[in-house]
């Protein structure tokens, strides 16, 4: 059986209190559980990248999974300006008639994991800070990038209230069942992009 190519790229990086260890950890963690059933290609940001390479990883990918801490409501400094340099025209768009029809990467799926400072209450809920909003909304801009270039969402992952309230081994436990309902059932005998 041919495995399906799985991109898994960390965009954690270390800011203040946040190390970036349950980033790595949940990282790693995706490495050991999915590759009995995909063939896995990796990034770390932090540890440098060569464009020409990342785009060559994004091709032959079928799934793409991004793994980072929020910073701001957004994505590291660091993963922003990797996306900033890989996602070049012609390599993951063009243009189209239609704004934001011209994504080159169609048929890829991506699953977006992230880890909080907010504990998961304050999702929505209209009588707190996100006002109602669900993490997807609230992670609307990276989803819109994925979009733009062609792909499709699978369920985002989030691990909260990480720094106030860790709780390593619940988190753990919550992403592999997540990864095992989300990814292992998607495992199919040929890549979709062969």
């Amino acid at each position: 059986m041919v495995k399906q190519n799985m991109l898994l790229i960390n965009g954690a990086e270390t800011r203040g209190v946040a190390q970036g260890q349950l980033n790595q950890t949940l990282f790693e963690l995706a490495k050991t559980e999915l590759q009995d059933h995909y063939r896995v290609l990796h990034t770390s940001v932090a540890d440098g990248y060569r464009v020409s390479e990342e785009q060559d990883k994004f091709q032959q990918a079928d799934i793409v999974l991004f793994q980072y801490p929020v910073f701001w409501f957004s994505v590291p400094a660091a993963l922003k300006a990797y996306i900033d340099d890989v996602y070049e025209y012609g390599h993951f768009f063009e243009g189209s008639e239609s704004y934001g029809e011209g994504g080159l990467l169609r048929g890829k799926r991506y699953l977006l994991s992230t880890t909080w400072n907010a504990p998961e209450e304050v999702f929505v809920n209209e009588d707190h800070f996100f006002e109602g909003l669900s993490m997807e909304e609230v992670l609307i801009g990276m989803h819109k990038t994925q979009q733009y270039v062609g792909m499709t969402p699978l369920a985002s992952f989030g691990a909260f209230d990480v720094v106030d309230n860790p709780q390593l081994k619940l988190q753990c436990a919550s992403w592999c069942k997540h990864l095992q309902a989300e990814l292992t059932s998607l495992v199919v005998s040929e890549p979709v992009n062969a």
